[in-house]
């Protein structure tokens, strides 16, 4: 079923970025980025060296929120299913959870900066004019893994009144 669940999600995620794509030029699409900013081949060389680390980039986020997902997904099926019975191994299993997405939000925020500063160094190397049309095209988005708050089944199973996710670590 995880399986299931990461091909339906890959299928929306394909869907929304076609759509998305009839509007702006991204980054991450080189001929579109060349063509609407006018780039020399020196220039284009050096975006397509830029935009090549960056995806790089985005794909360990992916791979990484990825495999964070279904370790979420696993543990809240082993909870559903009783494996992680009585209070100490249920906390035990939160606070590893905890650890694992503190470690992730950090490795998420490595990974911007680093695309930050590619970005930069491609809004270096272009002109005045290029510059007033680079801030159109769409830059990647490294978006936050769904963790599960959903409502529905087993909503009302919580106990103690905690606050469960891990909304207050920001993002």
């Amino acid at each position: 079923m995880n399986s299931q669940t990461s091909l339906n999600g890959l299928i929306f995620v394909i869907i929304i970025l076609s759509i998305s794509a009839c509007g702006s030029a991204k980054l991450l699409d080189i001929k579109k980025t060349s063509s609407v900013l006018n780039l020399s081949e020196t220039q284009r060389r050096v975006v397509q060296s830029k935009v090549q680390q960056i995806e790089e980039i985005v794909e360990d986020y992916e791979l990484e929120k990825e495999t964070l997902e279904a370790g979420f997904a696993e543990r809240r099926n082993q909870m559903r299913s009783g494996g992680a019975v009585g209070g100490r191994g249920r906390s035990r299993m939160r606070g590893g959870s905890q650890n694992q997405m503190q470690a992730f939000y950090q490795q998420r925020t490595a990974f911007q900066k680093q695309i930050d500063t590619l970005v930069a160094e491609i809004q270096g190397n272009l002109d005045e004019a290029q510059q007033e049309k680079f801030a159109e095209i769409k830059l990647p988005e490294l978006k936050l893994p769904e963790m599960g708050r959903r409502g529905g089944s087993g909503g009302g199973r919580r106990r103690g009144g905690g606050q469960g996710g891990f909304g207050s670590l920001g993002g």
